[in-house]
């Protein structure tokens, strides 16, 4: 049994280079057999999380003209709260949700963490804006736009929607 993440790589005309990483299980509950289904997967979730936030996705753009950076990783896994720890599942393999983003950091525009988050854990990044859930996640509840997504940024943390003008401004600024 695989207890590595899968990668896919697609281009997109709006979005560019995206890398999909997702679990072995998550392969069979989003149903992603073939290659349109995992290029349909990964542009669908772009557009949930980031375009669908017009905010977010101005932010987004302005820390990675900042950074020079690109592509938009996206890890698709069930996730679970252990030990007051955000965690994510490869097959039964437990892995750390903040390990990932750390390896993962700084090589990405956006991270897009498409896995549940019951205990609402905080999660962190040094270079790359991460847009997580901070609650169960259901494909229903998501498409229906009724998920709280949030916003995390290098050294600010969390962004209350009501501060998404203010941290702009920041990443103009420098």
């Amino acid at each position: 049994m695989v207890s590595k993440l899968i990668k896919y790589s697609t281009d997109n005309v709006e979005y560019g280079k995206i890398d999909f990483f997702y679990s072995p299980d998550m392969k069979e509950h989003l149903e992603l057999n073939e290659e349109t289904d995992l290029d349909i997967a990964a542009w669908t979730t772009v557009d949930i999380f980031i375009e669908m936030n017009q905010e977010y996705k101005k932010i987004i753009e302005a820390n990675a003209k900042k950074n020079n950076l690109e592509k938009i990783a996206i890890l698709a896994a069930h996730g679970a709260e252990k030990g007051r720890k955000w965690v994510y599942f490869v097959n039964e393999n437990v892995k750390s949700m903040q390990r990932w983003i750390n390896n993962v950091d700084g090589e990405y525009k956006a991270i897009i963490l498409y896995s549940c988050n019951p205990g609402r854990n905080e999660i962190y990044t040094r270079k790359t804006p991460i847009i997580a859930p901070n609650e169960i996640l259901s494909n229903k509840a998501l498409n229906q736009g009724r998920v709280q997504i949030e916003l995390i940024m290098p050294e600010t943390g969390h962004v209350d929607s009501y501060m998404l003008e203010e941290e702009l401004k920041k990443l103009q600024e420098k």
